[in-house]
């Protein structure tokens, strides 16, 4: 899948992500990292633990603290991965 991005600088943070191993997946819209090597690799799929930013805004845990975001988890040990689900081109 070839996407046009809005910005040379996004396209830049886009190649950078690439190259450190980060992989978008184009049905949760979200960049994806193994956090360990794969518990199960096929042609189509591999199966393990993936790290994940989940961009959504939290509100503050106590009173005058700021919302928080952009912060990262780890998927199930049982998450799949489709390769075809995934975005790999750069532009």
């Amino acid at each position: 899948m070839v996407r046009r991005w809005g910005t040379l600088q996004q396209a830049a943070a886009i190649k950078e992500l690439h190259a450190r191993g980060w992989i978008w997946h184009s049905t949760l819209h979200a960049w994806l990292t193994r956090a360990e090597q794969p518990k199960t690799t096929t042609a189509a799929y591999e199966q393990g633990v993936f790290c994940f930013w989940d961009p959504e805004l939290r509100p503050a845990g106590e009173a005058g603290q700021t919302p928080t975001g952009w912060s990262s988890h780890l998927t199930a040990p049982t998450f799949t991965l489709e390769y075809h689900l995934l975005d790999t081109a750069v532009v």
